[in-house]
């Protein structure tokens, strides 16, 4: 099961072997929620077992009914056309990646691989020398 597929087909739930969600819990019709209310929500029932940790409610049985009562439920994307708007957006960020890395690529490979100035100094040498300077894309070795 992937990412885009959690919630997906949620009117045959809980029955359905799709069902579970990234909690580990099968999906409920009124226990899905999106990404930040259930991972608030996960946060605070860990951190109620994490602070009953060391004291007198350190027991299975509290363990156990802090799992029970304080269900975060699951999170997911039912709507199938909002799923594939979602995967489309990521795609077109990554293909434009893809580019820019093959722009990088080429113009690496078309620099010159020989080690040249990138300053040479124009006039006779008389003027002030850091006006006669000019600078200019040249070669640079492989290994720099």
């Amino acid at each position: 099961m992937h990412l885009c597929d959690f919630a997906y087909d949620l009117e045959e739930c809980p029955q359905h072997y799709h069902c579970t969600g990234p909690g580990g819990t099968k999906y409920e019709p009124d226990g899905e929620y999106g990404y930040d209310i259930w991972s608030i929500r996960t946060y605070m029932r860990d951190t109620l077992k994490a602070a009953a940790k060391g004291t007198a409610l350190d027991t299975d049985e509290f363990i156990d009914k802090v799992q029970e009562t304080f269900n975060p439920g699951e999170y997911g994307m039912e709507n199938y056309w909002c799923r594939l708007l979602a995967c489309f957006i990521f795609m077109m960020a990554e293909v434009r990646d893809l580019f820019k890395t093959c722009e990088l690529i080429g113009v690496l490979w078309h620099t010159p691989h020989r080690g040249e100035s990138w300053v040479i100094q124009e006039g006779n040498g008389e003027e002030d020398p850091l006006k006669t300077l000019k600078f200019r894309v040249a070669g640079m070795p492989i290994l720099w």
